[in-house]
């Protein structure tokens, strides 16, 4: 095992925590999409995992460059947008706006992180 540094994750076993944590978040939000992609029950925990995902790419942000696809994103925003149509009524008016509102900020900061490149 290589130590190349002082720092948390500068050795050859640490320094691969942060993609661990980008595959993890990913392969949540894929299942929770799915199950979106269908449902229009109002509670959702996608907003919770893609919070999460934006913490890790901001700790570890070219690690994030190298798993998270723009284009992935997108589909997934779409998803949660038609989500939202079919579920809006049955959420509070109160929160409505807050839930959209945050679903943007959250989808657009994670989309800094991400990459274009298509055979990736």
């Amino acid at each position: 095992m290589k130590v190349y540094g002082t720092g948390i994750y500068e050795n050859d076993r640490a320094d691969l925590v942060g993609l661990a944590y980008l595959h993890f978040s990913i392969s949540q939000i894929k299942d929770v999409i799915e199950w979106m992609r269908g449902t229009d029950e109002p509670a959702q925990q996608l907003l919770g995992y893609l919070d999460m995902l934006l913490m890790i790419a901001k700790k570890f942000p070219d690690d994030a460059n190298l798993k998270i696809k723009k284009q992935r994103v997108s589909e997934w925003q779409i998803i949660f947008n038609e989500w939202f149509v079919r579920a809006e009524k049955k959420l509070q008016k109160k929160y409505r706006d807050s839930i959209k509102n945050d679903s943007e900020k959250l989808f657009e900061e994670i989309k800094k992180y991400g990459h274009s490149i298509s055979w990736l």
